[in-house]
């Protein structure tokens, strides 16, 4: 059947030990998953903050173990999946065909952590293992989601709660970085120094913050380079501002950049359920109604989709429930019946320039 003996003779080729057949699952589901969510926590416990920025040599010694052990144990857990035997059910074919399909994606990204060790670049070589990290932990919630489809566990599990919880504040820390721009861009349009000033200020502020090391890597290192540019600009003689000019055009680059987490799968699925939430809630008011996001605190978690929310919740005082339906039908495109929870994802944001944006600001 379809991939059935090509994911058993690629769990047999791996080594790997057969401690789950199909039969099994069907009978100790909870056995299952409690092996899948170990290694999901594993994964999520892995903690890389900060190894991008030390020597190649010293970051390979400190991540490849690590990396090397994780992916063994994942591709051991995918192989036991992926070699079930389909005859045995709808459960062993569902979980079957995730496992088969993550132990390809497994493969190709350690073979890709293979090479980038023998570059000595340490930052390529965390962004892989942090890559290999989070795929780890989408397999698994895969899994997950395919073992509780037989029982009545809750399809949530705990570490895609913390992922979600840890992409809500990081989509908020960018928002409000997004706007601290926006602002210097308007107060300091005439005032290069300055401007510079203001945005080393901001981009120590978001390095600085507690939500840094749940930024992802590669963002981590693009802003501590923008950091060290605008750094070097303020402590140069000739202040030129053909490289200011340059420095400016990375930082927009990295606010269009920063809108990028909205196309997360779970951030997307979190978002419509809260707008699903929120509409379910503004159905329930009157025409003249009032609404303030302090009695609705829950939909602060919409931070950052969109702009034409985050205006909605920056307001000084409470908004009529015209403006909400107005701003979330803007956002959302064609609202639905009152009360329909299943609902499209948000548009996003336009790649508005920060520029753009201080006009809006000011």
């Amino acid at each position: 059947m379809r991939h059935r003996e090509t994911r058993s003779r690629d769990a047999q080729e791996g080594g790997l030990h057969m401690r789950i057949n199909g039969e099994g699952i069907a009978n100790d589901i909870e056995g299952a998953l409690s092996e899948t969510m170990e290694l999901s926590r594993r994964a999520h416990a892995w903690n890389l903050f900060g190894v991008e920025s030390h020597p190649g040599d010293q970051a390979a010694r400190e991540v490849l173990p690590v990396a090397r052990e994780l992916l063994e144990s994942t591709r051991e857990l995918l192989g036991a999946f992926a070699a079930c035997d389909d005859s045995t059910g709808d459960l062993a074919t569902r979980c079957g065909d995730v496992a088969f399909f993550a132990l390809q994606e497994m493969n190709q990204i350690g073979a890709s952590i293979e090479t980038t060790a023998t570059q000595g670049h340490a930052g390529q070589l965390v962004e892989q293992c942090d890559r290999m990290r989070g795929r780890i932990m989408t397999a698994c919630s895969a899994l997950h989601d395919a073992l509780c489809q037989r029982g009545e566990q809750d399809p949530r599990d705990d570490v895609r709660r913390a992922e979600i919880d840890q992409g809500l504040r990081v989509r908020a820390k960018y928002t409000q970085f997004r706007q601290a721009l926006a602002r210097a861009a308007s107060a300091t349009s005439d005032d290069l120094y300055r401007r510079m000033r203001l945005v080393g200020t901001q981009v120590a502020m978001l390095v600085g913050s507690k939500t840094f090391q749940e930024i992802r890597v590669g963002d981590r290192m693009i802003l501590r380079d923008i950091q060290a540019q605008v750094l070097g600009w303020l402590g140069s003689s000739d202040k030129d501002p053909v490289s200011a000019a340059r420095i400016w055009s990375d930082v927009d680059s990295f606010a269009k950049l920063s809108r990028e987490i909205n196309r997360r799968a779970d951030l997307q699925e979190h978002d419509c359920e809260t707008f699903g939430r929120l509409w379910a809630h503004l159905a329930t008011l009157q025409a003249d109604d009032v609404i303030a996001v302090e009695t609705v605190p829950w939909v602060e978690q919409l931070r950052g989709c969109n702009v034409e929310l985050d205006e909605l919740l920056d307001g000084d005082v409470p908004q009529p429930l015209s403006a909400w339906r107005h701003g979330l039908q803007t956002a959302y495109g064609n609202a639905p019946d009152p009360g329909e929870l299943n609902v499209a994802p948000p548009v996003p944001s336009p790649p508005t320039s920060i520029e753009t944006i201080a006009y809006q600001v000011a």
